[in-house]
């Protein structure tokens, strides 16, 4: 019963994500110039799977890549923030498929 109200939240971090994301669901080209990006969304990506267990800290690190794909947008360039994103998902699609339905699908 302790887990319902996690799921129900990362049910709706998944919907902000979705809602929120300007990336369609094709893989973005990277650049060169943004490969730095890209490999800092595959390093986030997999610090978040070592979070598996601890829904809540799961739940703050999802923000906290809200947060730099924002600021990426904001004080970089939208290709950088789409090449972050893009790291992102690939490992997260790679390496964790059901994550990868509850915030992807």
């Amino acid at each position: 019963m302790k887990r319902l109200p996690v799921i129900i939240l990362l049910t709706l971090l998944a919907g902000a994500w979705l809602g929120g994301c300007s990336c369609s669901s094709d893989k973005v080209e990277v650049a060169p110039k943004d490969t730095a990006a890209y490999n800092m969304g595959l390093r986030h990506a997999a610090v978040l799977l070592e979070m598996r267990g601890d829904e809540s800290r799961m739940c703050d690190e999802l923000l906290d890549i809200r947060s730099r794909e924002s600021r990426m947008r904001e004080h970089l360039r939208e290709s950088a923030a789409d090449a972050y994103i893009q790291g992102f998902t690939d490992y997260i699609t790679e390496h964790d498929d059901s994550l990868a339905k509850v915030l992807f699908d």
